[in-house]
């Protein structure tokens, strides 16, 4: 019951964004622990809604591999606790 509401906040919230999304070439989701694995969780709706494919990341990874990120990438950086001390 509780994943059909967050759904639904998800959808509700990038609805507006939609389709300026739709013109990037790839959506990149940045996270750890708990943020790492609601990435994964959200990765296949956004790739349903957007027709784009989605990576999703480690932030650690992400940096020790010095992930190329092009102009046209939309990137979201995802923090449960709002910090970011590894990034």
């Amino acid at each position: 019951m509780q994943y059909i509401h967050i759904i639904r906040l998800i959808i509700i919230s990038l609805q507006d964004y939609i389709p300026e999304i739709r013109r990037c070439r790839r959506l990149m989701l940045i996270g750890c622990g708990t943020s790492y694995h609601s990435a994964i969780a959200t990765r296949q709706l956004l790739e349903e809604l957007t027709e784009l494919p989605v990576m999703v990341e480690l932030a650690s990874d992400f940096l020790d591999r010095k992930t190329p990120v092009f102009r046209d990438d939309v990137c979201f950086f995802i923090s449960q606790s709002g910090e970011w001390s590894v990034v």
